[in-house]
């Protein structure tokens, strides 16, 4: 190629990519464009507190307190979730600072098991698991002095710790040791 092809071809690839950058930014953005972008019902800028500018490329506001476009929350504005609605027992759910995710490291699940599988009078058991966030183990006990027979008896009703107390010296018992009815 001569040097005059060349410098035809130079410039011609030098024209495109100067339409290109000229298309690419004369292209409308988000808060110029007359369509509401992220589902507020506010359009463009000056309109819509998520638009900076008429070159704002993205009218979502996160921070605005506001649920809107791909926002799960906002802020505060958890729009009606909690941890419960979340799958976990309770807590304090939080928003991301992306507003698209919530934030469960507050969140907590209730759980309870027990080694004698329920309220057993002849069998000393435990239960353990956590409740509120806090863990915990229980086991069986015997009363002391007068109230020797009387056993309290811990067990799981659902995911909560539980207890009962019953008196050894009735039934098939007559004494109460290391935490079971004899």
């Amino acid at each position: 190629m001569n040097k005059k092809g060349r410098a035809i071809l130079i410039t011609s690839i030098l024209v495109v990519a100067l339409l290109a950058v000229i298309f690419v930014n004369a292209a409308p953005k988000q808060c110029n464009d007359g369509l509401d972008n992220d589902g507020d019902g506010l359009t463009d800028y000056p309109n819509d507190p998520g638009c900076t500018g008429n070159s704002d490329n993205n009218e979502n506001n996160c921070g605005d307190a506001i649920v809107n476009g791909n926002e799960v929350c906002d802020g505060s504005n958890l729009n009606g979730q909690t941890c419960v609605s979340q799958g976990f027992s309770g807590g304090t759910l939080s928003c991301a600072s992306s507003c698209t995710s919530f934030v469960t490291s507050s969140c907590f699940t209730n759980s309870c098991s027990d080694t004698d599988g329920g309220v057993v009078y002849g069998t000393q058991g435990t239960i353990s698991g956590s409740q509120s966030g806090s863990s915990y183990s229980f086991t069986d006990s015997c009363g002391t002095g007068a109230n020797a027979t009387l056993l309290t008896e811990r067990f799981c009703s659902g995911t909560t710790p539980a207890l009962t107390t019953f008196n050894c010296n009735s039934g098939n018992f007559t004494s109460c040791s290391n935490g079971a009815c004899q």
